[in-house]
């Protein structure tokens, strides 16, 4: 029996920016809705300073214009 891992961890990401190259600050929260957090975010978001496990709140700090997608594990 053969067994494959996968790991694919901006796979997330990479769907919400499959509709066309996202030029602006864009990341996909998770968690709770009082405090989400930060699961992956897009290059143009990392160079505004924002790291993934960062809360929402303070990366909407660093970023005025992020755009922040909810983690949506069925879809």
């Amino acid at each position: 029996m053969l067994w494959l891992a996968l790991e694919l961890p901006s796979l997330p990401l990479q769907i919400a920016e499959r509709g066309g190259a996202s030029h602006g600050a864009l990341v996909i929260g998770e968690g709770p809705a009082q405090r989400p957090s930060v699961a992956c975010a897009n290059a143009a978001a990392r160079a505004a300073g924002i790291r993934e496990g960062q809360a929402v709140g303070a990366a909407r700090a660093l970023a005025g214009s992020l755009r922040v997608v909810p983690l949506d594990p069925a879809g």
